[in-house]
């Protein structure tokens, strides 16, 4: 996961206190949910339209229009211990007494897993400067709370016989549930499904030789990603194969850091050929640490009746457990 923590030196890190992580007390809230605890002066005007449209933003890379976040706002006096366990808090505050902004970040302070993210400015303005300015970051630091909230859930179920293959053959650790079966293995390609009543999850791997950096333009990583979902992913009718959609928008890659590598993440759509199936998928790509190879690791869902947002974050959350083998 990208290491946030870097993003705010300019404001002053303070960490909360107490001790973290030992609780037995689950997070509770809806899925992509982010409760908001201010007073009510501060919630209203410009700073609740600013938040709640930056949190609420749509999500890219899925077929309709889904909301990154949901919101519920309550006053600081009814944040209760029955809310305290909620597990993505964000609480903003003015204090008239501070010279610079600070933003404490914690995890687990009352549940696990739980993310707390408290921004205090000493006005109204400021504290609007500054959550535009660290919303990119804010709203990562969410995102990874929803994939810890399905990697514990993974963690729980893990498909040992899946996990150990996968470590012995393509020299990575993957996390992977026990609802999982093996599609199809490859020395260069391998795909995970999970098939449910109405709706399926996969993930991908796949590698090519590395031999330009021109490989992580979005160009050649689309080129590469249908060179294999093509020829190995084939639709429930003759004739039908995967691709990747290029009709509604084009596939959006950006760098990030995974796993302390530099990678290239694109999401966009995939479709079927000769077919009406479709869906989103997520896609990292990066060196393996001999730096010849280029690797893929994928996620991708089918879920026509439902909300795409929680079922890709899903399959994020297990790309987001790739550890190398030593």
């Amino acid at each position: 996961m990208k290491k946030l923590f870097v993003y705010f030196f300019i404001l002053t890190l303070v960490s909360c206190g107490g001790s973290f992580g030992d609780f037995s007390t689950s997070s509770t809230g809806v899925a992509s949910e982010i409760l908001v605890v201010s007073q009510p002066d501060i919630w209203q005007g410009e700073f609740k339209d600013t938040v709640s449209a930056i949190f609420t933003d749509v999500m890219y890379g899925l077929p309709q229009p889904e909301s990154r976040f949901s919101i519920l706002a309550i006053p600081n006096e009814k944040f209760t211990k029955i809310l305290q366990p909620y597990r993505n808090i964000f609480i903003p505050e003015i204090d008239p007494s501070l010279e610079k902004s600070k933003l404490k970040l914690a995890h687990d302070k009352w549940a696990t897993p739980q993310t707390i993210v408290q921004l205090q400015s000493p006005n109204r303005t400021k504290l609007i400067e500054d959550f535009v300015r660290y919303k990119d970051q804010i709203m990562d630091y969410f995102h990874e709370s929803e994939l810890r909230r399905y990697q514990r859930l993974n963690d729980r179920s893990k498909d040992f016989a899946i996990i150990n293959m996968i470590k012995e053959k393509y020299k990575f650790n993957f996390t992977i549930p026990k609802d999982y079966f093996v599609a199809t293995k490859e020395d260069d390609f391998l795909w995970l499904r999970k098939e449910m009543s109405t709706m399926s999850h996969a993930i991908l791997f796949y590698k090519v030789p590395y031999t330009d950096t021109k490989q992580f333009s979005s160009e050649e990583i689309i080129k590469i990603r249908n060179s294999f979902v093509n020829e190995n992913i084939p639709g429930s009718i003759e004739g039908s194969y995967m691709t990747t959609s290029l009709d509604v928008y084009l596939p959006e890659s950006k760098v990030i850091d995974f796993k302390e590598m530099y990678a290239v993440e694109t999401r966009g759509l995939w479709k079927l050929v000769n077919d009406f199936m479709g869906g989103p998928f997520v896609n990292i790509c990066f060196t393996n640490p001999e730096g010849d190879q280029l690797y893929f690791i994928e996620g991708f869902v089918y879920a026509p009746e439902n909300s795409k947002r929680d079922q890709i974050r899903q399959v994020e959350a297990i790309l987001n457990t790739f550890e190398w083998v030593e």
